[in-house]
């Protein structure tokens, strides 16, 4: 019997980068458009400031092209975030490396009035397949562990937040989303954060 161990993905801590761009460091780079608004690092957190006029900086970051189930996860805190049904999203999978094809496996937040917001999940940016928002409010200024699961076959999306134990059977979905009349995507092979969010549904986040 041989067993080949081998290592797919990637694990991040902004609290051990630099102060400043966040395009330029661990294989972190610059997607699409030119930067009028650098995605910043700051106290150990990436920003996506708040009410930005126009899409600024989007940053991706590279691992193995697959189109097996995946997960992707941040340590997320809202701010601020729209009224809106279908607010742009602040994270993704591009369906090839170095950004390429079509961002996929969509996180966004929209708020849920009362103080507090919800978080929501589409699979593709198509308008057959809706954003589905979890029914759980959760305070502005809160840190949440989020975790994406992008399922083999691309037709669906799982959210869990705040995960409290080890083996997967074991969480509570926060929210689930399937694709509908949407193309489900063939495979992904980057990650992205993005401050199309800004562009004409503001959300103001920090990921850690």
């Amino acid at each position: 019997v041989t067993l080949n161990v081998s290592s797919f993905g990637f694990f991040d801590d902004f609290s051990l980068f630099a102060p400043g761009n966040l395009v330029g460091q661990q294989s972190w780079v610059q997607a699409l458009t030119a930067a009028t608004l650098p995605l910043q690092v700051g106290g150990g957190q990436v920003v996506i400031p708040f009410g930005q006029a126009v899409d600024n900086q989007d940053a991706y970051k590279n691992f193995t092209a697959t189109n097996g189930t995946i997960f992707y996860g941040l340590a997320l805190t809202i701010t601020n975030a729209p009224v809106s049904s279908s607010p742009s999203y602040f994270a993704a999978l591009y369906t090839g490396n170095n950004a390429a094809g079509f961002p996929n496996y969509r996180l966004t937040a929209k708020d849920n009035g009362g103080g507090s917001c919800v978080f929501g999940v589409r699979i593709t940016g198509q308008g057959g397949n809706p954003y589905t928002f979890g029914a759980g409010g959760l305070s502005y200024g809160t840190p949440h562990r989020v975790i994406v699961e992008a399922d083999s076959g691309g037709t669906v999306m799982k959210l869990f937040v705040d995960p409290t134990s080890a083996p997967l059977a074991a969480q509570i979905l926060y929210a689930s989303n399937y694709i509908g009349t949407g193309t489900a995507p063939t495979q992904v092979g980057s990650v992205v954060i993005s401050q199309f969010a800004s562009g004409t549904a503001a959300i103001s986040m920090m990921a850690t």
